[in-house]
């Protein structure tokens, strides 16, 4: 079942109002963490619930959001692999250097979420590298690609 792209914007607008709403509730987080990934090998997950449900929300509307856009282009599965490439790893790189500073850019929790959508995006970005490498490219009769000699249109 195909569902129309109005939709999914307002599925996406959703869950960030949702992941703001829930996140007012609580306090920021402040623990401290050397990259945001430790939020789940040292078990935090357990000890915050309602934060991990607002990290896990917000994540999951930043992943959407670049899918979203991208089923705006037809094939191109090369160019939306890089994207997704680029996309996810600057994620990546902002939420570490975002935990491991002490800058006040973003929270806490806007940087786990930011790395662990960054790191969700590698999936469709391997999806789109595989489908593009086995794409049928698209076949171009040889009359129709031109040539370096005299054109119909140039004038002497």
């Amino acid at each position: 079942m195909k569902m129309p792209k109005e939709y999914v914007l307002v599925l996406i607008v959703g869950l960030f109002l949702l992941a703001y709403l829930l996140e007012a509730i609580v306090d920021p987080l402040s623990i401290p963490l050397a990259t945001p990934y430790q939020f789940i090998s040292n078990n935090h997950y357990a000890k915050f619930p309602f934060t991990t449900a607002v990290i896990l929300i917000r994540t999951l509307a930043i992943f959407i959001t670049p899918l979203w856009l991208a089923s705006f282009m037809q094939k191109a599965f090369q160019f939306k692999a890089v994207s997704f490439l680029v996309i996810g790893t600057l994620l990546q790189l902002y939420a570490v250097q975002s935990v491991a500073t002490p800058t006040v850019g973003i929270s806490l929790e806007w940087a786990i979420s930011f790395a662990y959508a960054g790191a969700l995006l590698y999936i469709p970005m391997l999806t789109y590298f595989i489908t593009g490498a086995f794409a049928k490219p698209k076949s171009t009769k040889s009359s129709e690609i031109g040539s370096l000699t005299q054109d119909d249109d140039d004038e002497d």
